[in-house]
């Protein structure tokens, strides 16, 4: 006998739970550390934002774009959602050096210590700042 209920159900993609899985997870735990890397780095003279956008590939995606000088573009730390591998770009650009860095990893590997410790590389790298607050955790 078949389930009627299953039947009747509208098929969810899988891509779209991925993609809502994604937004729950950087909502929770990654947002509060890129806006918290964010504000310090302000405090100290960079010029920053953070958006939740869709990128042009249609995947969902963190970034804290940072700048120190106006005639250099941003240097920015992204999260991707890449619904190939079910798991999260870890991308970071530096823009002095122009160099690109790209680290997966599984969804459920997003913490905010790990965060903590990618953000504060991520501004030394490109600023030669430390993120005091995430070292002394």
């Amino acid at each position: 006998m078949l389930n009627q209920a299953a039947r009747n159900t509208p098929e969810v993609d899988i891509d779209d739970q991925f993609f809502l899985a994604f937004e729950i997870q950087v909502l929770q735990k990654a947002l509060p550390a890129f806006e918290e890397a964010s504000r310090f780095a302000r405090d100290r003279g960079l010029r920053c934002s953070v958006e939740l956008i869709t990128n042009a590939d249609g995947h969902p995606e963190l970034s804290l774009l940072a700048r120190q000088r106006d005639d250099l573009p941003d240097s920015c730390y992204r999260l991707i959602a890449d619904p190939h591998t079910q798991g999260i770009i870890h991308e970071e650009f530096t823009a002095v050096s122009r160099r690109t860095r790209r680290q997966t990893s599984l969804l459920s590997s997003l913490n905010g210590r790990m965060l903590e410790l990618q953000l504060a590389a991520f501004f030394m790298h490109s600023f030669g700042m430390r993120l005091d607050y995430a070292m002394e955790r």
